[in-house]
């Protein structure tokens, strides 16, 4: 059987783009850059910040209430359900030590009937 390793931020969810409107934004009013302008990964020259800065902003949304409160990717699901029981499935992300946990609760809630194994690299 075929196994399929997924990223969980960005792929499974949408990190980024909740992370910009939910806290980027907010905490940057005089932010004119939209989502679509950050076409680059990470995203700091863009935004024009230090990396360190970029990071921080990244790991406290991760830490914050809001990341648990993220959905899943309607069709990345949509394809869970109709596809997920003929693979394997792993969850592989790079992140931060301290949210790893959260993560994992978010994989399991979200596609525990399909992925059974979390792997993380700290970040």
């Amino acid at each position: 059987m075929v196994t399929i390793a997924w990223d969980v931020d960005d792929v499974l969810n949408d990190l980024m783009s909740e992370w910009f409107a939910a806290k980027w934004k907010i905490e940057h009013p005089e932010c004119k850059i939209t989502y679509e302008d950050l076409s680059e990964n990470p995203p700091y020259r863009i935004l024009e910040v230090p990396k360190e800065d970029y990071l921080e902003s990244l790991d406290a949304f991760r830490a914050d209430f809001s990341y648990k409160q993220m959905t899943p990717v309607r069709s990345v699901k949509e394809w869970f359900i109709h596809h997920g029981l003929k693979f394997r499935h792993i969850a592989l992300t790079a992140v931060p030590f301290f949210s790893a946990g959260e993560s994992a609760k978010w994989v399991l809630t979200h596609f525990g009937e399909w992925i059974r194994t979390y792997h993380f690299v700290p970040s």
